[in-house]
């Protein structure tokens, strides 16, 4: 019976590394638009002639609202990993707005009356020999007092996962990036799938 349940997590594991990279599905998102609540969608269009944009549509309509070309400054990547949504003030609408290439490039994107801003970088892992292929969530934390350092006392911390794929063995690698909300300090912890 053990050897059963070893080699099906064995055959599992291995199914999974092979899974080929979802495409990115629209997420719905809560916006402040005129002091009035918009439910949108967000999503990245599929282009064969043209850049991919970050296109926002009203929800039951699919009426486009804003949109932003991407690859976002000088890269040529691909996005292929759903957005995040990040509500910073906790107040139940959108703040910003998360992306991920499959170069490895983060970007967070301030959004405010369902406008874009000017995207921020937030992290460069193109060097990392992973090719990014999906996004796994992105989560709020707080460190209690006694456990966090000196320098992220009483400071809200962003957790981003993200699934990497390694190019030569195929190996699926989990990702997290942690961000202080005070300054932008990135640390990498790496787990393997």
């Amino acid at each position: 019976m053990k050897w059963i349940v070893f080699l099906s997590v064995i055959c599992c594991s291995s199914a999974l590394a092979l899974c080929p990279p979802l495409s990115p599905e629209p997420v719905r998102v809560s916006l402040k638009q005129q002091q009035q609540k918009l439910e949108a969608e967000l999503g990245i269009s599929k282009s064969d002639s043209g850049p991919q944009q970050l296109q926002l549509r009203l929800a039951e309509r699919h009426v486009p609202i804003a949109s932003l070309d991407l690859p976002l400054g000088n890269s040529s990547s691909q996005f292929h990993a759903s957005p995040l949504i990040e509500d910073a003030n906790l107040d139940g609408f959108a703040d910003h707005i998360w992306v991920l290439s499959t170069e490895g490039k983060l970007w967070r994107i301030a959004i405010s009356e369902g406008q874009f801003s000017r995207p921020q970088l937030m992290a460069n892992l193109s060097d990392s020999g992973l090719d990014y292929i999906a996004t796994a969530g992105l989560l709020r934390a707080r460190l209690p007092s006694v456990l966090a350092p000196l320098a992220w006392r009483h400071a809200d911390q962003q957790l981003v996962l993200l699934i990497a794929r390694h190019r030569l063995t195929g190996h699926d690698t989990l990702l997290m990036l942690r961000f202080s909300a005070g300054y932008l300090l990135a640390l990498l912890l790496i787990f393997r799938i």
